[in-house]
């Protein structure tokens, strides 16, 4: 029996992601302290970066 992959609200996932751009913060603290692996994270990381940059390119291309 398998115990499935586990589902994270994209409020906790907002709020992880937030705590890599505290001072001093590292993806591997960070990932540790909620029991995640700093690959989920990094992940994490990512899609919402390039989420808030089609936000802004999109803004952008509004003005244009």
């Amino acid at each position: 029996m398998g115990t499935g992959r586990l589902k994270y609200t994209e409020e906790y996932k907002a709020a992880a992601v937030e705590r890599l751009y505290e001072p001093g913060s590292t993806l591997g603290r960070v990932a540790k302290e909620p029991g995640l692996t700093p690959t989920q994270l990094k992940m994490w990381r990512l899609e919402t970066e390039a989420e808030l940059l089609s936000i802004l390119v999109y803004e952008l291309l509004l003005k244009l």
